[in-house]
């Protein structure tokens, strides 16, 4: 099984692989959580977007998907968008 570092360094490396055409600033690990099964780690990842219909203009707003890394095999197995409370 990988460790939760390699968990955040692969979760971080698919991110960048699925969202190569965007242009996102301040892209961190925010949060990271092993699956009560213990065959996947949830990865939160937020980042700095600018919303459609902003006309140019520098109004960037944080969002975040949350990334389903398989333990195993490190592989990407699911991204959903992620709200934050």
């Amino acid at each position: 099984m990988i460790d939760i570092k390699s968990a955040a360094q692969k979760a971080m490396q698919h991110f960048s692989d699925v969202y190569s055409e965007e242009e996102y600033t301040r892209v961190h690990v925010e949060e990271i959580e092993l699956a009560a099964d213990k065959k996947s780690w949830w990865v939160i990842i937020g980042f700095d977007d600018m919303p459609q219909g902003s006309l140019g203009l520098d109004l960037f707003q944080r969002s975040y998907k949350r990334l389903q890394i398989d333990a195993e095999t490190s592989d990407l197995t699911a991204i959903k968008v992620h709200q934050m409370a």
